[in-house]
């Protein structure tokens, strides 16, 4: 038997036109897709906001730019919404810990008291010890269902050491 013909003979099939992709499927599903870990911060109202996430994706080069989905119940959502700015930082593996503090609701008041944080000249702030960040300025919004999706310029860039990323793979990050 070829791979082919044992994935086709594995994988459930539906009628045409049968929608049977629950919310639980879903998840499930895309927790097979291995990802990148990016920061997203922000600085609004005297303090700085942040979510970890999955979620973020090159766009265009020329003018550079890219998207990051956020979702509307997360708690750094409006104020990257009011600011109209945020850094993605890319971690590598260096920053698992962050990670795992950034990606706690219970650690919400911690994000920011590990790591070494710089002031970018927009506002938001990012990590020093990321491999990249990006500063975005927020050109478009989309809402859909229970996130916004921020298309954004990107209006610097800062290179740091390069290292295996962190990458995140079925609820958990990957030793590489």
């Amino acid at each position: 038997m070829t791979i082919a013909s044992r994935q086709t003979s594995a994988v459930e099939t539906s009628a045409p036109g049968v929608e049977r992709a629950t919310s639980e499927l879903f998840k499930v599903g895309m927790r097979r897709l291995a990802s990148g870990i990016g920061l997203i911060t922000t600085f609004h109202e005297g303090r700085p906001h942040g979510f970890v996430a999955t979620s973020v994706t090159s766009v265009s080069a020329v003018p550079p730019s890219l998207l990051v989905c956020a979702n509307q119940n997360a708690s750094a959502h409006d104020p990257i919404e009011h600011t109209g700015r945020f850094c993605v930082s890319l971690l590598g593996q260096r920053d698992k810990a962050i990670a795992a503090q950034f990606g706690s609701s219970s650690r919400r008041d911690e994000r920011f008291t590990q790591g070494d944080w710089m002031s970018l000249p927009s506002g938001p702030l990012a990590l020093r010890s990321a491999m990249t960040w990006f500063d975005c300025v927020i050109e478009e919004r989309i809402r859909h269902h229970s996130h916004s999706i921020f298309l954004a310029r990107v209006i610097d860039v800062g290179i740091g050491e390069q290292e295996m990323p962190l990458v995140y793979f079925d609820q958990h990050y990957l030793e590489m």
